[in-house]
């Protein structure tokens, strides 16, 4: 198998819902709980350097880019939890060649306000090329369209 801006731009307009014809990859950093197997992983990494705040255990951080068609395109090295926080990961990627102009890149919300500090490692990028979900504001409720966008949003990750 094999991926290409025109084959997800295809794919995206035949099998995404409505709102989001325009996403043709999704990116994700996923944290995953640690088993220390040997005496030199234990040397390798101290556990307080490994502490994820989502697993509250230690654990390593991975970000994986999947295309629209579910093929992996990139996957960051794994490092701990702690100093590599998804952002700190994306930016460290390298995506010459895989993200162009065509492109549409969906993330979670952790994202949403980093995504100057992200263009300004990728210069190829702007800030069309990323699409996240609604931030609900302090003391104000979503409105029914909201509501109904993040639903889908989160529905359309899994899928």
């Amino acid at each position: 198998m094999f991926s290409n801006s025109k084959i997800r731009l295809l794919y995206a307009n035949l099998y995404n819902l409505n709102n989001f014809k325009h996403i043709t990859m999704y990116l994700n950093g996923y944290n995953i709980r640690d088993n220390y197997n040997s005496i030199k992983e234990i040397l390798n990494f101290k556990r307080l350097d490994m502490f994820s705040y989502k697993l509250k255990k230690s654990g390593i951080r991975t970000q994986f880019l999947l295309d629209i068609t579910k093929i992996i395109l990139k996957i960051s090295k794994s490092k701990p939890c702690k100093d590599n926080t998804d952002i700190v990961m994306f930016k460290e990627m390298n995506f010459n060649g895989i993200i162009d102009e065509t492109n549409c890149l969906q993330m979670d919300g952790a994202y949403k306000f980093r995504i100057n500090k992200i263009l300004e490692t990728h210069k190829n990028l702007k800030s069309i090329n990323f699409t996240c979900p609604i931030r609900k504001e302090v003391n104000c409720n979503f409105v029914e369209c909201e509501l109904s966008y993040n639903k889908e949003f989160g529905e359309k990750k899994v899928r």
